[in-house]
């Protein structure tokens, strides 16, 4: 254990065009158990999932850190697929109970009350302040799509959909063909992107790091790579395969990656705000514009592509103004929180939670070695 470690980073949640957005429950599937950080502030809650990740990490083979879109600094939970567990920030995450899986929240209130008080209506007026900043910024995303179903009409007119359909089927039977795993799909929905207070940012890299074979898939808005990638969705699924589907940070409804880690393959979405290019030995480009779109349809619409593409740039920009600032009062409410933190009681708080862990960790390490025994005796 531990000699390969990997820590994949995501963001499960966050502000679109369509409103808020949590996909963490399908990233939990299969988990015996989910420990539930509850109370404030926020960032300690971040801290000691962090301090988690620091003392496992040179111990277990995977990590999966899930992020805070309004500072992706912060981690809003982690999961450890080694020991079926996962830590996560109950205000941020929706998290249920099922059948086979256990809830076991633990407060991590240790704010002296009477410093508290002190703050406490400050506190209330910068949480509300978050709310409409959040709620300012899915406005201006909503806006912006409107304007990107205009800028997808120029290409739509002009696209060859039989080319764009047989183009899928190609793709499909290229990267999966025959293969067919006698399984149900475990099927995870996550975005590897969002937009945060400082912009557009992607973890592409990250997530893909391990991947033999990368499709780079390129084209113009309306052009039919969202529906590419939603017929190789269903047909991963269909086969057997597990599959990861990561959605659009601005449009949910979009797709922007399928990454299939049995098949060690992946295709993405290679445009503006993640362009990316090339740069390892199988990566490979499709462009949907060179094969499904008539030549000349940029230079038709130039004039009104670049009045689109203006008033997007600029209602986008706006919505992450809004995150900036709902940022700005995350940090202040945070600030009135440490300041009545019990210091003598952090201490406490951390050897707590680390030795609930460590009840699973253990318990992973004996089976481990006991069937290493069997092997080796």
């Amino acid at each position: 254990m531990g000699i390969n470690m990997a820590i994949k980073n995501y963001f499960v949640n966050g502000i679109t065009a369509h409103g808020y957005i949590d996909f963490f429950s399908f990233n939990i599937q299969g988990l015996k158990k989910v420990f539930v950080l509850k109370g404030q502030p926020k960032r300690l809650k971040s801290e000691l999932i962090n301090s988690i990740v620091m003392k496992y990490k040179d111990n277990l083979s995977n990590i999966e850190c899930i992020h805070n879109p309004l500072n992706p600094d912060v981690l809003n939970a982690i999961i450890i697929p080694e020991i079926n567990i996962a830590v996560a920030d109950g205000a941020e995450l929706h998290i249920s109970p099922t059948r086979d899986r256990v809830i076991e929240q633990i407060d991590i209130d240790i704010c002296d009350n009477s410093k508290l008080s002190i703050f406490k209506e400050d506190i209330v007026k910068a949480e509300e302040r978050i709310t409409e900043c959040c709620d300012n910024a899915r406005k201006c995303f909503a806006e912006g799509l409107v304007i990107h179903d205009e800028w997808e009409k120029c290409y739509i007119e002009h696209t060859d959909f039989e080319k764009s359909d047989k183009l899928a089927s190609d793709t499909i039977e290229l990267l999966i063909g025959s293969k067919i795993f006698n399984k149900k799909a475990v099927v995870k929905h996550r975005f590897f992107g969002a937009s945060t207070p400082n912009g557009q940012f992607d973890y592409i890299d990250n997530i893909t790091l391990n991947m033999s074979n990368r499709y780079l898939l390129k084209g113009r808005p309306g052009t039919g790579k969202s529906t590419m990638l939603k017929k190789l969705a269903k047909a991963s699924e269909s086969h057997g395969l597990d599959t990861e589907i990561y959605h659009c940070g601005f449009d949910s409804n979009s797709l922007d990656m399928v990454l299939l880690p049995e098949l060690s393959v992946c295709i993405f979405d290679s445009t503006s705000p993640h362009i990316y290019k090339p740069t390892k030995p199988n990566d490979k480009i499709i462009d949907m514009y060179e094969i499904c779109v008539k030549p000349g349809t940029d230079e038709m619409y130039s004039h009104e592509i670049d009045d689109i593409s203006k008033r997007y740039k600029t209602v986008i920009k706006q919505g992450i103004q809004w995150l900036a600032e709902a940022k700005s009062y995350q940090d202040t409410a945070d600030d009135f929180y440490a300041q009545a933190i019990i210091p003598q009681q952090e201490k406490a708080l951390y050897d707590s939670v680390t030795k609930k862990l460590n009840r699973y960790y253990d318990n992973i390490c004996n089976t481990f070695q006991h069937i290493n025994n069997l092997f080796t005796n």
